[in-house]
């Protein structure tokens, strides 16, 4: 007999009242902890940022527990509030993983 997995609990996925804690749950699971940057690394993206500035860039981030990547176009640096100002919004320099010149 053949094992069914997950699918033994897709029914329960179809009430309205549990659909939204099954995703919550499903999520849960793909959640991990922020990647140690090497000093290599670190200063690649340093010195990525600084050339960045008016230039299209991609940028790999880390937020809510996942990676997640943009491609935009870099506005300016705050060197005061430590944020990477995009056409997609702010990034503080603590979130960023990875800054590459397109």
């Amino acid at each position: 007999m053949k094992d069914r997995g997950m699918k033994k609990w897709a029914p329960y996925a179809s009430l309205i009242e549990q659909k939204g804690t099954m995703q919550r749950m499903k999520q849960q699971r793909v959640r991990s902890t922020k990647p140690h940057l090497s000093q290599e690394a670190a200063e690649a993206i340093n010195r990525n940022l600084l050339e960045s500035v008016g230039k299209n860039v991609v940028i790999e981030y880390f937020e809510d527990g996942e990676r997640k990547k943009i491609n935009t176009h870099v506005i300016r640096l705050n060197l005061d509030e430590k944020t990477v100002k995009t056409k997609h919004g702010n990034f503080p320099f603590s979130t960023l993983l990875m800054v590459e010149i397109v």
